[in-house]
């Protein structure tokens, strides 16, 4: 029973790191695909207020544009 469980955890992690295959996701300087710098700007500055604030331990954001 012992093996059957740690056979089980190490397949589980084995495949975890299927991920990390994965192919980047493509950058574009917002400006060159219509979106406006300045109002990016101003999420970022948002998010950070609200994680000096106390209010959010941490944000991570991420915009995308046609999928």
């Amino acid at each position: 029973m012992k093996f059957m469980m740690g056979l089980a955890i190490w397949s589980a992690a084995a495949l975890s790191g299927v991920g990390a295959w994965a192919q980047a996701l493509p950058t574009a300087e917002p400006d060159m695909v219509g979106m406006s710098s300045e109002r990016l700007d101003r999420i970022g500055a948002a998010f950070e207020a609200e994680v000096d604030r106390g209010e959010l331990p941490g944000a991570v954001i991420m915009v995308a544009r046609d999928g």
